[in-house]
């Protein structure tokens, strides 16, 4: 009987390990400061929804969400304006980040943009 209780026991904890969801995004991958290749822009990852920018001489809110390849970023700062998100395709390779800002983001020059981290 005893056995049986540790075999049962065992598929148990084993099924429940597998059946877990898991999230096998890199967690806080961009929290930091970033500081852009020439230096003009800086970028501060607060968690994995808010980051910070300097322009117009003071800081701004932008809310983010990530995937594998792309960052989808939305202005959430001090002029209170309803700015509807845009989505970017972005490179990271450990203190390297490169965000393509082509398609105009508002806040940030229409360009490919490097940035290392801090």
């Amino acid at each position: 009987m005893a056995g049986i209780a540790k075999y049962l026991l065992s598929i148990m904890l084993i099924s429940s390990l597998f059946s877990c969801e898991r999230d096998y995004t890199k967690d806080r991958v961009f929290i930091g400061t970033w500081i852009s290749e020439d230096s003009s822009d800086t970028l501060v990852f607060i968690d994995n929804n808010t980051f910070e920018r300097n322009f117009y001489e003071s800081m701004h809110a932008f809310l983010y969400s990530y995937d594998a390849d792309s960052i989808t970023i939305q202005y959430n700062g001090k002029f209170y304006i309803a700015v509807l998100p845009t989505t970017h395709q972005y490179d990271l390779d450990n203190n390297e980040l490169v965000i393509d800002f082509s398609n105009d983001c508002y806040g940030f020059d229409s360009k490919i943009e490097v940035f290392k981290r801090q």
